[in-house]
């Protein structure tokens, strides 16, 4: 049982903000997807 570490406080907030930073990046992505979609007609408009 001394072999197991209890994991520490710093070590799961790095992983909170690792998967929040995650989240943001996907949603930016997603964002960005969007508005291509959006100018995509646009540019056949033209």
């Amino acid at each position: 049982m001394k072999n197991i570490k209890p994991i520490s406080a710093s070590s799961t907030n790095r992983a909170i903000k690792s998967t929040a930073n995650e989240l943001q990046r996907n949603r930016q992505l997603q964002r960005s997807s969007r508005d291509r979609e959006r100018l995509i007609p646009v540019i056949r408009m033209k």
